[in-house]
């Protein structure tokens, strides 16, 4: 099909489809119920900001990048490594909650930040953290 990027269009190629929608951010996903974010697009964003000329955007594209990292390192830990008989399972969320707060705080102190690559990471995240998370 080809079609512009609006709304009408995604949910008119969406029709009838049930899945989750793996998304890059585009505005127009976001109306989709069950809905994630490429991770692969979010760390692209950071590792932009981590070689800006502003410290703190240069600072807050590291702690972006680097708690996504984190993360992924601790899924793919879970995912490849066997579980030992009668261990409960590792709810990575709940592990990772002190890093996941953090980010989340980083992101509502720059949600006005001067420097604008920063304040626009910062609210994507803010934005979409459910889809993100």
């Amino acid at each position: 099909m080809i079609a512009g990027r609006g709304k009408k269009a995604v949910l008119c190629v969406l029709a009838g489809f049930t899945g989750w929608l793996m998304s890059d951010g585009w505005f127009s996903h976001r109306g989709y119920p069950k809905r994630l974010r490429c991770w692969a697009h979010l760390l692209r964003k950071a590792k932009g900001l981590m070689v800006r000329y502003h410290a703190d955007g240069r600072q807050f594209g590291r702690l972006v990048h680097d708690t996504l990292e984190q993360l992924m390192a601790a899924a793919h830990a879970v995912r490849e490594g066997p579980l030992s008989s009668g261990a409960a399972p590792i709810h990575l969320p709940t592990e990772h909650a002190t890093i996941i707060e953090a980010l989340r705080l980083a992101c509502i102190q720059r949600l006005g930040h001067p420097h604008d690559k920063t304040k626009a990471l910062a609210i994507e995240f803010y934005s979409d953290w459910e889809a993100i998370f």
